[in-house]
Order: C-alpha cells, then sequence, then structure tokens
C-alpha cells in the first residue's frame, strides 16, 4: 500500500501514530498539499538505499533541506526518506512503522536547514546523505519538486542539468568515464528489446562518477554484459 494511502487508512481506522514522527509530522503526511513532499522523501530514500548495503546498523541520516518550503516539511521529508531507504530491511516499512525501525537498527537522523544562498529550485531542494557506521562511505542524493513530481537534482556529486523526473520503472547506471560508456549501454538495452523511454546522462565532471537514468516502458530487462557501465539500481518509483 502506498505509504500516505496507508497512513490515511490508520487514522480513519483510529489507529496509533506513534512512530510516525510526532502530530506536526502526521498532520503534514495527511494533508493533500503536503503528499508530494512525502513521495519526494521516499523516492530520494530510494536512491540512497544502495548505501546501506549488508551493514544496516548505525548508519547515519542527514537531511538538509534549502528553501522556506522543503524547512517547513521536514517531517514529512523525513518520514518519507526513512520508508524508501529502509524498505526491504524489516517487513513491511511505512509511516508508521518506518521511525521505530530505524530506531532499531541504530539509523541516527538529523535534520538541518541551510539558509545562505540560492536555495537551486523555485520551491527549494533537500539534499540527503546516508554514512555508513565506520563512516568509510557516503552515499547522498539531492531532489526537488517540480509542480507535484518528485525530481532528482544530484547523485554522488553527479548533476543532471535538467533534472531526471522520478516516476515509473527506471534503472541507473554508473559509468567508467570511456567515451563509449552511452553507445554500450544503449546498445545493450535494444538487444535487450528494453524499449527505454528516456536516457539521461548527469553533467560530465572532472572526477565524479557519471550517472545514466534510463526511464522504461516495461519490466525491467535482463541486460547482457556491460562493458563500461554497473548497475546502481533498478527500481519502479
Amino acid at each position: 500500500m502506498d505509504p500516505f494511502n496507508h497512513l490515511t487508512h490508520f487514522v480513519r481506522q483510529g489507529g496509533p501514530l506513534e512512530g510516525v514522527v510526532n502530530g506536526s509530522g502526521a498532520t503534514g503526511a495527511l494533508s493533500p498539499a503536503n503528499k508530494p513532499y512525502v513521495k519526494l522523501g521516499k523516492a530520494l530514500g530510494v536512491l540512497l538505499s544502495p548505501g546501506l548495503g549488508a551493514q544496516v546498523d548505525k548508519c547515519q541520516l542527514q537531511i538538509i533541506t534549502a528553501g522556506r518550503e522543503m524547512a517547513e516539511r521536514q517531517a514529512c521529508l523525513r518520514a518519507g526518506l526513512l520508508v524508501g531507504l529502509l524498505t526491504g530491511h524489516g517487513g513491511e516499512v511505512n509511516l508508521l512503522s518506518a521511525a521505530p525501525l530505524a530506531a532499531e537498527l541504530g539509523v541516527t537522523v538529523s535534520l538541518s536547514e541551510h539558509t545562505a544562498g540560492d536555495p537551486g529550485a523555485g520551491g527549494g531542494t533537500v539534499t540527503a546523505r546516508l554514512t555508513t557506521a565506520d563512516g568509510a562511505d557516503t552515499t547522498a542524493v539531492t531532489g526537488t519538486l517540480r509542480g507535484e513530481q518528485a525530481t532528482l537534482l544530484e547523485l554522488n556529486e553527479a548533476q543532471f542539468e535538467t533534472g531526471v523526473t522520478l516516476q515509473g520503472r527506471m534503472m541507473f547506471f554508473q559509468e567508467d568515464g570511456h567515451p563509449n560508456a552511452l553507445v554500450d549501454l544503449i546498445t545493450a538495452l535494444a538487444a535487450a528489446d528494453a524499449r527505454p523511454m528516456s536516457v539521461l546522462a548527469s553533467v560530465a565532471t572532472s572526477g565524479v562518477t557519471q550517472i545514466l537514468a534510463v526511464r522504461l516502458s516495461q519490466e525491467q530487462p535482463q541486460l547482457q554484459q556491460l562493458d563500461h557501465t554497473t548497475l546502481y539500481l533498478q527500481t519502479d518509483f
């Protein structure tokens, strides 16, 4: 069940709200105007989830908002992020169970607001950073809302100039910097009869692993051996 609808169902049935966050967080999540922020958080949490790996215990999740609209909805973003991040790490994860599960796993969450400079998008942005317990690895993602649609702006320092709409079936690949990486991927998609609706590449930046975002019109394909790209994530938003 969609996390927003799950929470709505519990409230209508008179269920408890502990674990959502607090009263204001529950109210924000239930508001139709704020539902897109919950979904944005969930989508960004899914994009962070490969950074968890098998070692979930004692990871640190840092959430930084920029812009007034995002700052006012930090509780909704936090709830959605935890759902997206922890799905698959403890049975069914929803807006009611995500916070208690995070506490059980020792995942600590911090919230802060960036007030200096341009927030980077009309309605502001949210950046989430996941750091492993030993501090050795950090996964980071930045997103915004375009209208009511969750949009990816940056993944692990790889920036998308026009943003990537997080909708439908998608696959994300990391490339090795080879000039034929994109051709290699498109050839593999064609061989698998994948029929991608779009393929977007992050801005080429020295020292940053480029990301290729693929939106599909059908189920994720079984691809042949890729020489210059590695699958980062496949999901259905």
